[in-house]
């Protein structure tokens, strides 16, 4: 009898390594979506720090969300994996940590890109794409200088990717390694799934359940960046972004974050009530 289709077996257990921030997490959903496109039938897990562990509860291209303790050695989290028997790792991360605990878990296949230090934790090394970009990291100085400048430059809404940009983006990282196991790379949106539930809980913390309110489109503002002005849009775009979008339409906006968060989102909210903006904040932990 010839055996199953790789991407029609029954038997297929594929774990992928998450990534380590919200960020990068959110778009690694195209390739969590293409992989599951590729094997229909096979069990997904995702090995997610426990921070992030809420984002993938709903995903349904994954089985199962498998949970990264603070603190928990590459040791430790190979001893887990190892009860649970798959047979293919995907590593999103590119650290000698992430192989390490693959290898201590004793996973067959265990695909990732070639790195420094771990790759001979790997099965399947996978060298960096050749339209891969490095982003150096900026110091204070350059980067208000770059917000200076950016005063004069075309809004967003009118800027385009060149052709180099968009196949540069890091979706498409993650992209070209489930594409080893023979899903697609074409590129396609980042997403997130919600529950109603949880939809009318967020409804009801802020109040949006008044009926003043639930007719009204919602604009949520998230000013916050883990790594300060490095990643952080400048507080003047945010209140230049809300007065506009309010003038275009009446909306109700919602100023997210956490609690390291509040001086920013406090700042937003004052100017933004200056400017007329009708605006609902409550900014607190995550």
């Amino acid at each position: 009898m010839r055996d199953e289709p790789p991407g029609h077996r029954t038997t297929a257990r594929i774990l992928v390594r998450g990534v380590n921030w919200l960020g990068d997490a959110v778009m690694t959903t195209p390739a969590l979506q293409r992989l599951r496109e590729q094997y229909p039938k096979a069990h997904i897990a995702l090995l997610s720090p426990r921070k992030l562990t809420d984002i993938w509860r709903h995903l349904p291209c994954l089985d199962e969300v498998l949970t990264l303790h603070p603190g928990q050695s590459p040791w430790s989290v190979g001893w887990q994996l190892r009860a649970v028997n798959f047979d293919t790792a995907v590593l999103f991360p590119n650290s000698p940590r992430a192989a390490l605990e693959t290898w201590f878990a004793g996973i067959p296949r265990r695909i990732g890109y070639a790195q420094r230090w771990r790759n001979w934790c790997l099965t399947q090394v996978v060298a960096p794409r050749s339209s891969r970009k490095v982003m150096r990291k900026r110091s204070p100085r350059e980067i208000q200088e770059l917000i200076k400048g950016s005063q004069s430059a075309l809004p967003a809404c009118q800027r385009r990717l060149k052709p180099d940009e968009a196949t540069s983006h890091q979706t498409n990282e993650y992209l070209h390694l489930t594409a080893q196991l023979g899903a697609s790379p074409a590129p396609t949106r980042p997403f997130l799934t919600v529950q109603p539930d949880e939809v009318r809980a967020v409804a009801s913390k802020f109040g949006l359940d008044d009926p003043a309110m639930a007719s009204k489109p919602i604009l949520a503002l998230n000013p916050g960046a883990e790594y300060g002005p490095a990643k952080r849009w400048p507080v003047a775009n945010f209140i230049a972004a809300a007065a506009e979008v309010q003038k275009r339409r009446d909306c109700v906006l919602l100023i997210l974050g956490a609690q390291s968060d509040i001086p920013f989102a406090n700042e937003i909210h004052s100017r933004v009530l200056v400017s007329k903006v009708a605006i609902r904040s409550q900014p607190g932990p995550m």
